[in-house]
């Protein structure tokens, strides 16, 4: 296994346990310990960091996957599509999703937190399909 390989596993496995960790651990525990005030302003400084760090790592994972030409281009394309979801989800989801919860408008604050939901859970399963199709094609 060569050193690209390695470290493109690496960066995927990251981005994924980060994901998961944010989405199963992280969040459900600042809204079930912190006042409302502070885990909103926690969550309002956090996920905007995470989607930019989220961001970075699937870009440095998609430069390294230009290397392995054991995978499909598909593969390279899900992972710029992903990529450009962290990033539209640090321009704009993030922004929005703290407007509503200033504003109070529940409804859609709700809408935008299930279209976050969806975001987040496709991205994860597209770094997951991608992880495991490298194992198999390249290892």
């Amino acid at each position: 296994m060569g050193v690209s390989l390695s470290l493109t596993l690496l960066l995927l496995g990251i981005l994924l346990g980060a994901n998961l960790v944010f989405a199963a651990v992280l969040m459900p525990a600042v809204f079930r310990m912190l006042p409302v005030g502070m885990a909103r302003a926690f969550i309002r400084s956090v996920f905007s960091l995470f989607y930019l760090f989220a961001a970075g790592l699937s870009g440095a994972a998609l430069a390294l996957l230009t290397l392995q030409g054991c995978l499909p281009v598909l593969s390279r394309i899900v992972i710029a599509l992903c990529c450009v979801g962290y990033i539209l989800a640090w321009l704009e989801l993030t922004p929005r999703l703290v407007a509503l919860r200033d504003r109070g408008d529940s409804g859609a604050l709700k809408r935008i937190e299930g279209a976050a939901q969806v975001l987040n859970t496709a991205q994860m399963a597209v770094i997951t399909a991608v992880f495991l199709q490298l194992l198999r094609a390249c290892a």
